[in-house]
């Protein structure tokens, strides 16, 4: 999916876990199937997964986004009402994989996806509520700088229209746009 991409084996997992965190030496290493395109996830045990970046960067610099996801993630615990993982470790580059990589408490549910939300009613307070305590949360001056994903969505409207239309998605104008003009 990305030019360069890593792959991570649950071998090279539960290696690097019972080297980093003998304390986990116990508990099952498990892949999941749900996998996203920036991280490979793994399960440890019950309570924990681990997160390997596939997207080949610098160690220093992948190390420092992943303090920085820490930390916001740190933040978001206990400021919204929904369960939030909760950051546990960073593990370093090792043998089978090049960088830094995350543990965190581990959520138990179901995809949203899996279960096609379009028609529930609570799905969508719950994600009102969800988006609603998350633009309460004050910011602290910071903004969005610009890349990954986020932002202002006109940024993307572009990018969206493009990749929908195929899938019959998007026709005429993109949603980003018809929802983001005022009525008149």
């Amino acid at each position: 999916m990305h030019p360069h991409q890593l792959t991570v084996s649950p071998a090279t997992v539960r290696a690097l876990v019972n080297q980093q965190f003998p304390e986990w030496r116990s508990l099952p290493v498990r892949g999941i199937a749900e996998q996203g395109t920036v991280n490979a996830i793994f399960r440890i045990g019950d309570r924990f997964a681990a997160r390997f970046p596939l997207e080949s960067a610098d160690a220093e610099s992948a190390g420092r986004r992943l303090e920085s996801e820490a930390e916001a993630a740190r933040e978001l615990v206990g400021s919204i009402r929904f369960p939030t993982p909760e950051p546990v470790a960073l593990g370093e580059p090792g043998p089978g994989h090049p960088l830094p990589w995350s543990v965190q408490t581990w959520l138990p549910g179901t995809v949203a996806d899996d279960e096609d939300p379009g028609e529930s009613v609570a799905f969508a307070h719950d994600l009102a509520d969800l988006v609603g305590d998350l633009r309460a949360i004050d910011t602290r001056g910071r903004t969005f700088a610009g890349t990954g994903r986020g932002g202002d969505l006109r940024s993307h409207d572009s990018s969206a229209a493009r990749t929908s239309r195929p899938r019959g998605i998007v026709s005429g104008q993109s949603r980003v746009q018809r929802v983001g003009k005022p009525k008149e």
